[in-house]
């Protein structure tokens, strides 16, 4: 046996070196096959490099492509365009000077005959529009308000032809939460047809007991006994009943009569008293201020009066003092027959002891005579 295996041995050996270098052999190969698979690698990831570049390229291609499109469809589109344009242009050179020659028709023309270009002329209606333009109110009984403490401009004229129209604003609170009226106007013509109809901002002023010309209330004590509050001032002195036996004094006077420095709502009436219950004073006038341009006839009313007192018996509040008008025509040369009409700023409570004072009217450009001085209280200051 030790024979047999000294005998067999050798050729282990050479079976083990020959799996040996065949272990070896196949190492090499898994090598060199890891080697080779990273070539590969490397070769697709430069490949894929490739095709990205080119697919980037094919993109760029098609943008710079889709831009010159674009492009030469707004080349084609401005044509188009431009001429849009050109004629929005045109349309609106063409209304301006449609404007133009119709603001030079106005000159010159007397309120009539502006109606009645205005009402049979259809360049008037389709170039111009009623409330902005001018204003031209045909319905009777009509409330028109327009906006308060700004100026309603209206360049073609303002109209009130109804029966018993009334133009006036939508009074605002003031910083101290007084609500008042200041009507501003500026038209080329102003008309007011009817004896019945009116500009008023009357009892838009200063309430019971309030404003620079107040009334003062009454300092009775007795509430078995009725007192009156004093009437409002402005133009002239509020009134008064028997300051003795408790009644309130009238206010006095402030402002100025030109208008232009100052113009002023009238003044609160003060507190009056029916056996202990309150009777509030009148409230005062608002402001009215009217710009023409070519031809004013008033042949209905314009006023800012002062309110009458709260009135019971033998007390009461005293009445609102009257506000502000102030009338000017800027084109006095133009010899139109201008009509100023009736122009009130009376106080409230006329009659009583407790009145209140007037309010202040201005009139410029405007020559009056004798009978247009009895239609205006109170007197106006006039400068022509």
């Amino acid at each position: 046996m030790v024979a047999q295996a000294k005998t067999e041995l050798p050729k282990k050996n050479e079976e083990l070196k020959k799996l040996a270098e065949s272990i070896e052999q196949k190492d090499r190969q898994i090598t060199e096959l890891q080697q080779r698979l990273k070539e590969v690698e490397a070769e697709n990831e430069s490949f894929l490099q490739i095709i990205e570049a080119s697919l980037e390229e094919q993109d760029k291609a098609k943008e710079e492509e889709e831009e010159e499109d674009n492009e030469e469809e707004k080349q084609d589109e401005e044509p188009g365009l431009r001429e849009a344009v050109s004629e929005s242009n045109i349309a609106i050179v063409e209304h301006e000077a449609e404007r133009s020659n119709l603001e030079e028709m106005i000159i010159n023309k007397t309120c009539k005959d502006m109606v009645n270009v205005m009402l049979q002329s259809e360049i008037f209606s389709v170039t111009l529009r009623n409330g902005v333009d001018f204003l031209l109110v045909n319905e009777d009984r009509k409330i028109t308000r327009l906006q308060n403490a700004k100026l309603n401009e209206y360049k073609f004229g303002v109209y009130l032809l109804g029966e018993a129209n009334v133009l006036t604003v939508d009074p605002d609170k003031d910083a101290h939460g007084d609500i008042l009226g200041h009507l501003k106007i500026k038209a080329s013509h102003l008309w007011i047809k009817h004896p019945k109809s009116t500009i008023d901002c009357s009892e838009l002023g200063y309430p019971s007991d309030r404003g620079r010309g107040a009334g003062e209330q009454f300092t009775g004590t007795d509430h078995s006994k009725s007192y009156f509050g004093g009437g409002g001032g402005y133009g002239s002195r509020g009134g008064n009943d028997d300051l003795p036996l408790g009644n309130g004094r009238g206010g006095g006077i402030y402002g100025e009569q030109t208008l232009f420095t100052h113009i002023r709502c009238g003044s609160g009436g003060g507190s009056g008293s029916y056996r202990g219950r309150i009777l509030r004073g009148g409230r005062g006038g608002g402001i009215i201020e009217l710009i023409i341009d070519q031809h004013f006839i008033n042949h209905g009313t314009i006023k800012c009066c002062g309110a009458f007192g709260e009135h019971i018996w033998d007390g009461g509040g005293g009445g609102g003092s009257g506000g502000s008008i102030l009338i000017q025509v800027l084109s006095p040369a133009n010899k139109l027959q201008n009509v100023i009409g009736a122009v009130s700023c009376n106080g409230g409570n006329q009659g009583y002891r407790n009145e209140g004072g007037s309010g202040r009217i201005a009139i410029y450009n405007i020559t009056l005579s004798t009978e247009d001085l009895a239609l205006i209280d109170p007197a106006p200051f006039n400068l022509t």
